[in-house]
């Protein structure tokens, strides 16, 4: 499958766990992807341009805390907040990173603009970044993968959750040269 594909895919099986969400990312905004490469100087990379063709993203204040997780944690990253985001990994990572996912304190994941790699950082934690794939479509394999093997869950209260121990087994799967995932 290819990067819409997998995306695609990615939002029916959120849907299938969570009635609404897809909808809760709302339609995607009129030159979105324009606005975004003018503040980022250059082309979005192909699953940035497809995410933000396709939907806006999950707002700040999202109403519903059961669709705050795009994955355990981690909220797409809306539009309207996308500039800032990028300025902040950019003073810490220089301006190849483009923030991807967002949790609610400084933790990111993001695209390298160059090579396609996706990783995760922490700014306020010695600012280091990890790749937790090596392209785009891994990335997206991954996040298919766990929810198909039943990695992500819906808790009692209907938030995103999942089995680390399994998430590792999975990405380890389809990102076996990505040390992170090495980590036990």
């Amino acid at each position: 499958m290819d990067i819409q594909q997998l995306f695609d895919r990615f939002l029916v099986l959120s849907e299938n766990k969570r009635k609404g969400y897809t909808e809760s990312l709302g339609l995607p905004e009129p030159n979105a992807t324009q606005q975004l490469e003018f503040v980022a100087g250059s082309p979005l990379p192909p699953l940035l341009a497809y995410i933000y063709n396709k939907v806006a993203g999950t707002p700040r204040q999202c109403k519903r805390e059961d669709f705050i997780d795009f994955i355990p944690g981690f909220r797409l990253i809306h539009v309207n907040d996308w500039p800032a985001a990028y300025e902040a990994l950019k003073k810490v990572h220089g301006a190849d990173w483009l923030p991807l996912l967002r949790d609610d304190e400084n933790g990111y994941y993001a695209i390298n603009r160059t090579t396609d790699e996706v990783a995760i950082t922490f700014l306020d934690e010695f600012a280091f970044i990890d790749a937790v794939s090596l392209n785009a479509t891994n990335f997206l394999q991954t996040l298919v993968a766990n929810y198909e093997r039943k990695v992500y869950s819906v808790d009692r209260f209907g938030l995103l959750d999942y089995d680390e121990r399994r998430e590792g087994e999975v990405a380890r799967e389809i990102n076996p040269d990505v040390d992170y995932w090495m980590e036990e």
